[in-house]
């Protein structure tokens, strides 16, 4: 038995893989371009039906290397099945984890709060004691005379009270005007404090840069943990793009690949003389067309891994570029955002997110700075105390205590001082100015909490919005699946043509690079919320 082969037959065979099980078949002569048209109308065909096979044709099964497939309904990141992965997958996870402790943007925060801790330790320092040795002699002139002192002092930050403690002796003679420097051979052991009643006692500078100094740890801390989070947050983006671009990638070599073996379907065709030339021209504007989005598509894939390299990390923090083999399969499944949990983040990014507290800690240092001017302002008032005890049998003098009896008596002695400057325009110049910053500091705390709650609740409309556009994207690309075998299905049948067959898989191929950007721009928008929440990733 004779098939009734038609050219449009022998095209659809040939180029959908048919060919091998009819080339037994020999096709009926084409008649000749220079033939005359034959009389009347052409005969009309009827309208195939497309669930049909062709007549006396039975259809290449779909595992057929040389079928022509564009997506399969299971399938939403491309067109062919996923491509088998040589070796571990890079995941997100590992990306973040290479850059801890030796990305330089992390190392820069570190070292800022090393030096906020330095910083800490230097004022730290104002309550360091001191220790003071002096001798005083004068061996020319008319009083032959020598003194020796020692002592010790401590600031401490008890209301601010200074203590000290210390142990002189002379010798020699000494002038009646310049008694006090007398001691018996035993020398004199004293000690003494002074404590600020009104001004420098709740606070004065040195406990203020303490404090301040202290508030300064933690916001180095909270810029730490904020550099943190943007840096994951870029990792992120960089790694999801990183990710589109090789599946994009696939997309548009399946989609070339395509072409090319339908290339070689149709040449054969064309050597044959079973199909016109110009249907080869049209598929090879087809091959070159693809090839370019090729390129496209890989200079893309480079550029991201290049940007990546930036976040992923060797064990020294030298860059990493990954390749091609260490792509993912496929993009996750994204899950459906929770809005019962959309108050709750909206309470933890303006409470701790790391932004809002490094304002927080600029707020306190503002906030010391106010009380140490306020209180500037107040008087001077201090209450000294101090005793001495004189020990030893004689002065230096050589004279018998029992003739400086003024030395062997135990002192005890109490003071005040008082200084009030008259003006204070100094003064309350600086409190003004301190208050006045305080104003600002707490303005842009209160700002900071208003545009945390605006980027969560901005982020959170845009995951909702990502993730309905995943699942359109899913429709649409399976819809376009089916339009591109049914075009197939009909060019078989000799209904249809190689420029439909082409604009089916190219929205087809389109359809499912739509659909991998959609799922990569979840993810995007997964990490912007989780990062306006001050969660960081996981």
């Amino acid at each position: 038995m004779s098939l009734p082969v038609t050219r449009g037959f022998w095209v659809a065979a040939l180029v959908l893989g048919w060919a091998p099980s009819l080339r037994a078949q020999e096709p009926a002569p084409l008649p000749s371009p220079d033939a005359p048209a034959p009389d009347g109308p052409p005969a009309e065909v009827p309208a195939p039906d497309p669930e049909a096979p062709p007549r006396d044709v039975v259809p290449a099964p779909e595992t057929d290397p040389d079928a022509v497939v564009v997506g399969t309904p299971d399938m939403g990141t491309m067109i062919d099945p996923p491509r088998a992965r040589s070796g571990n997958p890079l995941t997100l996870g590992k990306v973040i984890g290479s850059m801890r402790g030796v990305h330089p943007k992390l190392e820069e925060a570190e070292s800022k709060v090393e030096a906020a801790e330095g910083k800490l330790l230097s004022k730290e320092g104002g309550f360091d004691p001191k220790a003071k040795l002096s001798f005083k002699g004068q061996p020319l002139g008319y009083y032959d005379k020598g003194n020796f002192d020692a002592l010790i002092t401590q600031d401490s930050p008890l209301w601010g009270t200074s203590f000290y403690a210390g142990y002189r002796r002379s010798v020699g003679a000494f002038p009646t005007y310049d008694g006090q420097y007398i001691t018996l051979n035993g020398g004199e052991f004293r000690a003494g404090f002074d404590l600020p009643v009104w001004r420098g006692g709740p606070i004065d500078q040195r406990r203020a840069d303490i404090a301040q100094a202290e508030i300064g740890v933690s916001g180095a801390e909270r810029d730490r943990d904020m550099t943190t989070l943007l840096l994951d947050n870029a990792a992120a983006y960089a790694y999801w793009t990183w990710v589109e671009a090789g599946l994009v990638l696939e997309i548009n070599e399946d989609l070339l690949d395509v072409a090319e073996k339908r290339n070689r379907g149709l040449t054969r065709l064309i050597e044959e003389g079973a199909a016109p030339e110009i249907e080869g021209v049209d598929n090879l504007r087809t091959v070159l067309d693809r090839r370019t989005k090729v390129i496209a598509a890989r200079r893309k894939l480079e550029n991201a891994a290049i940007k990546l390299s930036l976040y992923l990390r060797d064990a020294e923090g030298r860059t990493r570029r990954p390749g091609r083999e260490l792509l993912p399969e496929f993009l996750p499944e994204p899950d459906a955002p929770d809005a019962a949990r959309l108050d709750d983040d909206i309470r933890h990014a303006t409470k701790t997110r790391a932004d809002v507290r490094a304002l927080q800690a600029a707020e306190e240092q503002a906030q010391v700075e106010a009380e140490l001017r306020d209180n500037q302002v107040a008087p001077q008032v201090n209450i000294m105390g101090w005793v001495s005890q004189d020990i030893g049998s004689m002065s230096l003098q050589d004279k018998p205590h029992t003739e400086t009896p003024q030395l062997r008596p135990f002192d005890l002695g109490i003071g005040v001082s008082l200084d009030i400057p008259l003006l204070l325009r100094k003064d309350r110049g600086n409190a003004a100015a301190a208050r006045g910053k305080l104003g600002a500091a707490r303005a842009k705390v209160r700002w900071q909490r208003d545009q945390a709650e605006a980027d969560v609740r901005q982020a959170y409309a845009n995951l909702r919005a990502a993730y309905q556009t995943v699942s359109l994207a899913r429709d649409t690309r399976r819809a376009a699946d089916t339009l591109a075998r049914a075009e197939r299905r009909k060019f078989a049948l000799g209904s249809s043509d190689i420029l439909y067959v082409n604009i089916r898989e190219l929205y087809a191929a389109e359809a499912a690079t739509k659909e991998v950007k959609a799922k990569a721009d979840y993810q995007r928008a997964l990490a912007d919320y989780l990062t306006a929440a001050g969660r960081g990733l996981r």
